[in-house]
């Protein structure tokens, strides 16, 4: 309904007051989606909707964290506005691990060749001493295949952001299941190795 209501032949003004009740919805699907609908729509006040929606999320989804909860950070992640990236900051910090995850999960999935580097570079690197674990089997129902770091049953958020890091910084890392923490700590030497480099360079 909503696509169908974008695509419409209706003024821009009623499309506008649609989406921003689905932007004020309580339900992250809903919202989502409105705001997503929003940003395509050039609405001059979405960066103000995004940081509000970002401000009220709760700290643990009520849905897979696969779902929906990665897609605020998404709309960061094409962003160039510092006052949303820091928004996004302040969530991170205050969300369950799993939510965390799927944020830095979106660093990566949404940089492209025309995206600066540098605000992804710059929120993941501020985790790599987050020693908080992202255990699927603690809540098996919450995590699935698609899953930040499915790859791995049991992980630390600094582990994970050093994989999300190598990835920005083109450092060429194979995720290894397998890893002892030895292979954890020497994966997070290199890439704060690599970023002292970036550093220097930016």
């Amino acid at each position: 309904m909503v696509y169908a209501l974008v695509e419409s032949d209706l003024p821009r003004k009623v499309k506008l007051e649609s989406l921003l009740q689905g932007a004020r919805h309580p339900g992250l699907s809903h919202k989502s989606l409105a705001l997503s609908c929003l940003l395509d729509m050039n609405y001059k006040s979405f960066p103000e909707l995004l940081i509000q929606a970002l401000d009220e999320l709760p700290a643990a989804p009520d849905e897979p964290y696969y779902s929906t909860v990665g897609s605020l950070a998404a709309m960061v992640a094409n962003s160039e506005d510092p006052k949303a990236w820091q928004a996004l900051l302040r969530l991170a910090k205050r969300v369950d691990v799993g939510t965390r995850m799927e944020f830095l999960n979106h660093m990566s999935y949404c940089c492209t060749k025309n995206t600066p580097l540098e605000p992804h570079i710059n929120f993941v690197r501020q985790f790599l001493d987050d020693t908080s674990v992202r255990d699927v089997k603690s809540n098996p129902e919450m995590f699935n295949m698609l899953s930040a770091g499915s790859t791995f049953d049991k992980i630390a958020v600094r582990d994970f952001a050093a994989l999300k890091l190598a990835y920005l910084l083109g450092l060429d890392v194979e995720r290894d299941p397998t890893w002892t923490e030895a292979d954890r700590q020497q994966l997070r030497q290199r890439v704060k190795a690599k970023l002292k480099e970036w550093d220097a360079q930016h």
